[in-house]
């Protein structure tokens, strides 16, 4: 399974499965036998997955050739278009019209036959529990009840649909895919990232991504200006001060933005996101930045307070996190959003992080500069400089990597105030005043400058000397 156990029963019944392979020889035979066709099985669906893909991508901008066509004929005469240009553009169409043709029968096929929400039915099932056959009928209400996808094909779905998307051109076909609420659907059933096993998230994160930069692209663009009303849901209001489970208010939000928020402040995953090459958390980013750069009035609307919800606005069944998956940090105000309580203190934690080991390389700093050591007489003077330099060579290597980082966060920092959405601002400023300058900053100059002045009598320790002079 692609799961994390969700009970300890779960995680005992799983870990049982080691013990059968010891004890039982012959039953064991049977079961790998049985895996390796399953797993041939799976590589079939995959293949099978990625040339669906490949054929509507290459449909899709079949398609738009016959657009683009269309839209040349429109111009006959005109002075923009010259005659020959229109003759051959004419010429051309006629030659690849049944191509063309076939090209819209595959995309009705996909339309008519529902492929599209089967799809991510077999993304977001999710297996039966280990408990009795009737409650795991009663729990499982889908079409693929009783059976299990594994990592690999749901990272394959997630990468046929993002290919899809990224092909479209189409408004018919963009909106097609949006509707129904299925995009909002595939994005909220991924989430929370806590439900997937480490390794699942290793083949799931990379496609995820591709996909919301996907989508905020397409909202970019001129053919989505006119789908976001199809981006929007509602929830359940919840705050840090109050999220009462039974209330009845509602706000709008935009699966899209929370989807992006969970995936840059979460920690899991981080095989994937610490790997060379690995655009996890610049892509989420990205996709923030490109949401707060849209003009439209809803978008502006949810980033910056949330929506008014309403009946019209559809609901997805996996649902925002509650308040107690919010940040720890409680000083949030309760005017924030959920993802404000969410993105704010992630950037203040980071950049309280880069503060917190600049002072610890500090100190190590200062310590190596002025330590003298016990076994001077011993040990030549030449191997002690020479560990020195060693040392401080790591010194200034781990140096560069803080200053990077540093760079990278206010950089974001940044960019999200070069928005100019003067409410969002505000907001990060005084999370970023309240967490990072004064919190942290400030205060631990302001001990450290007392720590300096009252240590005439040398009643401080050395460590705390080199924390001050290192903080100040």
């Amino acid at each position: 399974s692609a799961y994390a156990p969700t009970t300890s029963q779960e995680a005992h019944l799983l870990s049982l499965g080691s013990e059968v392979f010891h004890r039982h020889a012959q039953k064991a035979d049977g079961m790998m036998k049985g895996l390796d066709v399953a797993k041939c099985c799976e590589a079939r669906v995959c293949e099978g997955l990625r040339k669906v893909g490949e054929v509507l991508s290459i449909c899709e901008k079949m398609r738009s050739k016959r657009m683009v066509v269309t839209h040349g004929r429109k111009f006959i005469g005109s002075e923009r278009v010259s005659s020959t240009q229109v003759h051959d553009a004419e010429l051309s169409s006629d030659d690849d019209e049944d191509e063309l043709d076939a090209a819209e029968a595959v995309f009705a096929y996909f339309c008519e036959k529902n492929v599209l929400p089967m799809l991510i039915d077999a993304l977001l099932c999710r297996p039966p529990p280990l408990t009795s056959s009737s409650e795991s009928q009663a729990s499982s209400p889908t079409s693929f009840s009783g059976a299990t996808w594994t990592a690999s094909v749901k990272s394959q779905i997630l990468q046929m649909v993002a290919m899809l998307l990224y092909n479209t051109t189409s408004p018919l076909s963009l909106t097609y895919l949006l509707s129904n609420n299925y995009m909002n659907e595939l994005i909220m059933g991924v989430l929370p990232l806590s439900q997937w096993k480490e390794e699942t998230l290793e083949e799931i994160l990379p496609p995820y991504v591709s996909l919301l930069r996907g989508l905020v692209m397409k909202l970019r663009g001129e053919e989505g200006r006119f789908c976001v009303p199809l981006f929007l849901c509602q929830r359940q209001r919840m705050t840090l001060a109050n999220h009462d489970d039974d209330s009845d208010e509602t706000e709008a939000y935009m699966p899209l933005l929370y989807g992006a928020v969970q995936v840059l402040v979460s920690n899991l995953g981080s095989s994937v996101r610490d790997s060379d090459g690995c655009l996890i958390r610049t892509t989420a980013m990205n996709v923030l930045l490109n949401l707060c750069r849209i003009a439209d009035p809803d978008v502006r609307s949810i980033l910056v307070g949330g929506g008014d919800g309403g009946d019209e606005l559809p609901t997805t069944k996996s649902q925002a996190s509650s308040a107690t998956n919010l940040s720890p940090y409680t000083s949030v105000p309760s005017s924030f959003t959920i993802e404000q309580q969410l993105l704010f203190p992630h950037i203040s934690k980071n950049l309280n992080s880069c503060y917190h080991r600049c002072v610890k390389l500090l100190i190590a700093s200062l310590s190596l500069n002025t330590k003298h050591s016990t076994h001077q007489s011993q040990t030549p003077q030449y191997e002690i400089a020479a560990a020195r330099e060693e040392a401080t060579s790591r010194h200034k290597d781990i140096a560069a990597a803080l200053h990077s980082e540093l760079r990278f966060w206010l950089g974001f920092v940044d960019d999200l105030l070069s928005t100019e959405i003067r409410s969002w601002n505000v907001k990060l400023c005084e999370s970023l005043m309240s967490e990072v300058v004064v919190g942290t900053v400030l205060l631990h100059w302001n001990c450290s400058l007392d720590t300096l002045a009252n240590n005439t009598d040398r009643a401080a320790t050395k460590l705390d000397v080199y924390k001050a002079t290192a903080e100040v």
